[in-house]
């Protein structure tokens, strides 16, 4: 498995910390809902450049929630 790579579950878990739902994720990272659907489904695979995006949004949350003190 490539490092880019994102599981079905792995997705629900991004969803479940973003505080997102499915269709609003498919807006923020440009593709349309039924895509999301079908990737957590395991129809479709999650692309490469959606599971980055995904993880950059995680980043941004756990940045904002333990900001690094100086």
């Amino acid at each position: 498995m490539r490092g880019n790579t994102m599981t079905p579950a792995k997705l629900r878990e991004a969803i479940e910390i973003l505080g997102t739902n499915q269709s609003a994720l498919a807006r923020s990272i440009g593709v349309d809902p039924r895509t999301v659907r079908k990737w957590l489904a395991g129809e479709n695979p999650i692309r490469t450049s959606a599971a980055i995006l995904i993880r950059l949004r995680l980043a941004d949350v756990r940045d904002r929630t333990h900001p690094i003190e100086a």
